[in-house]
This record gives structure tokens, sequence and C-alpha cells, in this order.
């Protein structure tokens, strides 16, 4: 079964396709490697991506009303933010369904913060609309909520397991900024990372010289031994 790339009619399918797969691998309930792989893209956040800008483009082509559009971005804010974060526990081998209140707390925070820049998206949406100005203006900004997805995996290991080691990792960008190049190769435990205000993406990230926003870096698992000289002063 090939999920991706998905038609815009197939989004509420591969919903309900990873819903059952979460359902079943909580169970541990195997998948064939196949469904698994094409799963596990669909989840990440190039699915987020290709939902917001499907939901972006009919609202602001008059084919969704900004009621289903709110409530659409909402869900999908939420669901994406969970995802992550369940995937940063499984990262450092612990069980979502075993969350702690404290996580759950942690999680609500980070979708709460979310939550605080729907409206602005939607506004500019509307604007552009009044204007007259095409929908493709907004391509880059909901590339860039994408781009939450490795912030919250990141995140969610480094507070879930604050002991275990993480290795500053680059990204995939062309161009590295000079702090993520001093970070990289760092490795560091989540309390240090943490206490250091440096992580990955989190834009506006006024840490790092690039801001966080186009930023691709990630925190790795490890067992290498911990930087000696600590995590560098930026």
């Amino acid at each position: 079964m090939n999920l991706s790339p998905l038609a815009d009619n197939a989004l509420p399918l591969a919903d309900a396709v990873v819903t059952v797969a979460d359902w079943m691998r909580s169970r541990s309930i195997a998948l064939p490697s196949d469904l698994a792989a094409n799963i596990q893209a669909v989840k990440t956040q190039a699915y987020f991506q290709r939902a917001l800008w499907d939901y972006t483009r009919k609202f602001h082509g008059g084919t969704m009303d900004v009621s289903t559009f709110l409530d659409k971005f909402i869900v999908l804010v939420e669901d994406q933010a969970r995802r992550a974060w369940n995937e940063g526990m499984r990262n450092v081998g612990l069980d979502p369904a075993q969350i702690t209140i404290n996580q759950r707390a942690h999680l609500q925070e980070i979708i709460n913060r979310e939550f605080n820049h729907v409206l602005d998206y939607a506004s500019a949406i509307e604007d552009l609309k009044k204007e007259g100005k095409p929908v493709d203006q907004l391509r880059a900004r909901c590339d860039l909520w994408a781009n939450r997805y490795p912030n919250i995996v990141n995140e969610a290991m480094a507070y879930c397991a604050p002991h275990d080691r993480y290795r500053w990792q680059y990204g995939d960008t062309v161009q590295h900024c000079s702090t993520c190049a001093a970070m990289n190769g760092i490795v560091a435990t989540g309390v240090q990372w943490r206490a250091s205000g440096i992580l990955p993406q989190s834009p506006p990230n006024p840490r790092l010289e690039c801001g966080g926003w186009r930023c691709r870096c990630q925190l790795v698992p490890t067992t290498d031994p911990l930087t000696e000289t600590g995590i560098p002063a930026v």
C-alpha cells in the first residue's frame, strides 16, 4: 500500500491508516515492513506540510471557510505535535503510552504555544485574499510550520530522557550557521542541552545565528562520551 505522495483527497484516508497503525504498534502487533515504511513517511513533517498547504490553498481559494480551516488546522497542529513527541519518546526507548503527568503537561505547553500562532496564519491568508495576491506567498511560511516537527522530537528526547547523551548533528541544509557549526558533534546530556538554551530549530531562536527558522540539525541519541569542554558558549 503506497501512501506517498498523497493526493488532496487521500489525506483523510492517510489519517485513518496512521491511527490504526498506532493502535497496532501499541499492542505489539507487527506491521509489514513496506507498509510500516510508508506510514512512517506519512507521519513525518512532510505529511504536516502537505496537509497544511492543502488547507491553506482551499481557504485562500474560497472552497473552505474560516471556521473549517481553523478546526482542521488546530487538529493538525495538535496531532502532529503529539506524533512528534511520541517519536521522540520512542527514540530514547520509552513507550508513549506510559507518558507521565509532567511529560504530558510539557507537551501541552508546546501545543499551546503552537496554537498562539494559528490565528495569525489565518489572518495572513485572509489578507492575501482581500488584496488579490497569490497564495504562493505563504509557501515558505507553511514550510516553517512543518519544520516544527523535528524540533518537538528533539525537545521530547531531551525532556523525557534528561540524563541520556545526545550528539548535535548537522541537518541537510546546504549552508550551516556559525552556531550550528560550533555545536556539530558536541555530546551532552538532555539536561545540559536544555539548561544551555541551545537546541536545534525552536524559532525564533536567539541562541542560533540562523534563528532556527530553517535549521535541520537534530539531537541524536548516542553512547559516545560527553564532550570534555562542554557545550560551547555562543
